[in-house]
């Protein structure tokens, strides 16, 4: 397999986020944060892009051996990412 069609999954979304505005904050404007009233914790509501990216890089993780949790100190270095 291809170094290009391994990362295939992942990369497609370079171009699909280059113009998706990610997400948005939503932040609680209608309660005055009384007991009655809590203000809710702000939030970001990410675009639906964002969701797939993140689903397919927790599908990659756990279909690749490439990342593996007790390795990223080692990736890092390699990598030369202090």
């Amino acid at each position: 397999m291809k170094c290009d069609e391994k990362y295939s999954a992942l990369t497609k979304y370079i171009n699909l986020l280059k113009n998706d505005n990610a997400g948005e904050w939503i932040c609680d404007k209608e309660n005055d944060g009384s007991s009655e009233r809590p203000i809710h914790v702000p939030f970001v509501s990410y675009s639906i892009a964002v969701n797939n990216l993140a689903d397919d890089i927790y599908k990659f993780a756990k279909e690749s051996n490439e990342i593996v949790p007790s390795k990223y100190a080692e990736i890092l270095q390699a990598n030369g990412i202090e």
